[in-house]
């Protein structure tokens, strides 16, 4: 009975990691849309929930995605941004992201913006 516990509880405890580490813990913004230009890891997103983001601030003119903690531009999939190229970024819930294969970005007009990322639900 005590191994069987103890099996179950070592599932439980594997499953929950799993669960825990299928997001980023934390989204950046890059772009020359946002104060950090192209460089990673610097404008950090507030961690809602477990893949859920947001930000708020003033963008400017330029373009925008997204990169997870310690993303590598050589790999693409390190990176979230819209299904289609140059796709207007509004304020408000981001819709239509996806993980990237190819390198598209958001296109920014200059403005005050409230963004939420749900990687949860792509969107």
């Amino acid at each position: 009975m005590k191994q069987k516990l103890l099996l179950t509880f070592m599932l439980l405890c594997s499953l929950s990691m799993w669960a825990q580490s299928s997001y980023p813990e934390t989204m950046y913004m890059i772009g020359d849309a946002t104060d950090a230009g192209w460089s990673l890891n610097i404008q950090a997103m507030t961690t809602l929930s477990d893949g859920v983001y947001r930000w708020e601030g003033t963008l400017k003119t330029g373009e925008l995605k997204f990169a997870k903690d310690d993303a590598d531009y050589d790999v693409p999939a390190d990176f979230w941004g819209p299904t289609t190229a140059n796709e207007l970024l509004v304020d408000g819930k981001i819709l239509s992201t996806e993980n990237l294969t190819e390198d598209k970005k958001f296109s920014v007009n200059e403005g005050t913006y409230t963004l939420t990322l749900d990687l949860t639900k792509n969107v």
